[in-house]
């Protein structure tokens, strides 16, 4: 019985490694897949796990790694493909309300997390950071919804 086969009930481990690396590669590499080739290398390779299904276990095994991989790089692709953000382009000055999600002390003060938010010029946003005194926030926590008025600045460039 060779290692392969004694160690057979511990393999998922490595098919979850695999997939998580698939997921570390996509987000690294600069390459920009296109969803249709990975549907067609994902079919390719659960054809190629069928046929090494009951033959062989190693070659079975880095079947199931492979497409636990490109597994992995198809949900990474799948899941920046559908997020759709809309960054400000330039300073607003509004009312706005949102519900808090955070509130972080700093040392100038206090970081309010809003999600939900709603400018007075029926703008909507989905998360917010804003920088206010502590004394003004004392009261406020997770959940509660906010109205104040505040300058938003675009998210620098690194």
């Amino acid at each position: 019985m060779t290692k392969l086969e004694e160690e057979y009930h511990h393999l998922s481990l490595w098919y979850f490694v695999s997939f998580i690396f698939g997921i570390i590669f996509f987000f690294y590499s600069n390459d920009n897949y296109s969803s249709y080739s990975l549907l067609v290398v994902l079919f390719c390779l659960t054809i190629l796990v069928k046929l090494f299904h009951k033959k062989d276990l190693f070659w079975f095994f880095i079947a199931i790694c492979l497409l636990t991989f490109c597994s992995g790089v198809f949900i990474g692709h799948l899941r920046v493909s559908n997020i759709h953000t809309n960054p400000i382009d330039k300073i607003i000055i509004s009312e706005l309300s949102g519900k808090i999600e955070q509130v972080k002390p700093t040392l100038r003060g206090t970081q309010i997390i809003l999600q939900d938010v709603h400018l007075g010029n029926n703008t909507k946003l989905n998360i917010i950071r804003v920088n206010v005194a502590s004394k003004l926030v004392a009261d406020v926590k997770h959940g509660d919804t906010v109205q104040l008025k505040a300058k938003l600045f675009p998210l620098q460039q690194s």
